[in-house]
């Protein structure tokens, strides 16, 4: 229940902020507002895959990819990744993308509206706060997944 209040009288206002700012400077999507994407190409394709989710579930299912990834492949200490996620279950939120990772999910990210030609614009993190915009082709993103699909869940 302490971690709801704080979820709920601290943190969630300060998201409300932070996002409204950046859509406010950036409204038509051309540079910051971009970050917002955070855990959005794969809860896409999780919200995509089963109809029954939330949109705010599978979000949170593209988040715990998002920070595994950013662990192995940009310098996100396992540490943070692991506190992160730790808080999610904690809320009540779906973490285990491993189990809902299939050819409906790929397909999904493939046909993404974001998407530039092959490319996929993939927020990822290299701490806390720091969010950046990594390019990659679907195939990369797909060969990345699929490898860290084959790790342990953090």
């Amino acid at each position: 229940a302490d971690l709801q209040g704080i979820i709920w009288s601290d943190i969630l206002p300060r998201c409300v902020s932070v996002k409204a700012r950046l859509v406010e400077e950036d409204e038509h999507e051309h540079s910051l507002r971009v970050l917002l994407n955070l855990g959005h190409t794969f809860g896409h394709g999780f919200e995509h895959q089963d109809q029954e989710l939330l949109h705010g579930e599978a979000i949170a299912l593209g988040l715990v990819f998002t920070l595994e990834y950013a662990h192995y492949y940009s310098g996100l200490s396992i540490d943070d990744a692991t506190k992160v996620i730790e808080t999610l279950a904690h809320s009540g939120l779906l973490i285990d993308w491993r189990s809902r990772l299939n050819d409906q999910v790929w397909q999904a990210i493939e046909l993404d509206k974001k998407r530039s030609g092959d490319s996929v614009f993939f927020i990822t993190l290299s701490a806390l706060g720091q969010a950046e915009i990594e390019t990659l082709t679907v195939t990369e993103l797909r060969e990345r997944g699929q490898k860290l699909a084959s790790f342990p869940p953090l």
